[in-house]
């Protein structure tokens, strides 16, 4: 089986939350260990992978945020694994590396689905820089992401993202993880989601609340999340996000 390298590393300020970088490398070369060692020193987690068919299964994994593709050493290798990611809807970011300056070459990676294109040699602190800004897009500020278990919910876009996966949601779901996020492992009660989803003076009626409930329950469950309820209690979200809360 292709080797997966990989080395783990403390984040240091720079980042205030974990960030970890795939190299694609796509036939093996020595300057992976100067990006792999690069990149560290900014505080990422670092993974090489040799390989397209290594690298793919390591970004179905999850848990990579940025794709770095060097395109020197095999460039349609690195192409094809680049429209691969992008074919199955993947949309993790994705930053071309090469020696090749040519105009035409930078046109075929972005075209095939790179995010950015980097010329080789590079300063160290722009690779970072260019990786935070590729991240940016991404990412909403701190202030309107909450960590949730193994998941994060971004209010601002209206989502929950666990991995690559993304599932959309309406302001009331949102108000409602943001009320579990807010009060670990214990039951909420009825008359904290209504104020959770009260609109100015208007307070939801139970029925409404349990609507609401059953919505989101919905699109959790297929995430092996459920919310459960305690009668006369309240409702807790339970399995994987409780062990983690």
């Amino acid at each position: 089986m292709e080797a997966l390298h990989s080395i783990a590393v403390m984040r240091n300020e720079t980042h205030s939350f974990k960030v970890r970088v795939l190299i694609a490398e796509c036939g093996e070369d020595e300057r992976s260990d100067r990006l792999l060692l690069s990149l560290s020193a900014f505080g990422y987690g670092v993974d090489v992978a040799y390989s397209p068919a290594t690298a793919g299964a390591a970004i179905a994994r999850g848990d990579t945020d940025v794709v770095i593709v060097d395109l020197t050493t095999a460039h349609m290798h690195g192409l094809k694994l680049i429209r691969s990611i992008r074919q199955h809807e993947i949309t993790i970011p994705i930053l071309a590396l090469s020696t090749h300056a040519e105009i035409s070459t930078r046109i075929e990676a972005l075209d095939a689905g790179a995010d950015d294109y980097l010329i080789e040699p590079i300063d160290p602190a722009e690779l970072d820089a260019h990786v935070r800004a590729l991240l940016r897009r991404i990412w909403p500020p701190e202030s309107s992401r909450n960590q949730i278990g193994s998941f994060v919910l971004e209010s601002e876009q209206r989502r929950l993202i666990h991995g690559h996966t993304i599932i959309a949601l309406t302001q009331n779901e949102v108000a409602l993880l943001e009320l579990f996020a807010s009060i670990r492992n214990e039951r909420i009660s009825k008359k904290k989601i209504a104020r959770a989803l009260a609109n100015g003076p208007y307070r939801p009626s139970d029925s409404a609340i349990e609507i609401a409930i059953h919505r989101l329950r919905a699109k959790l469950n297929p995430y092996q999340l459920t919310i459960r309820v305690r009668r006369n209690v309240g409702y807790q979200i339970e399995h994987a996000l409780r062990d983690d809360l």
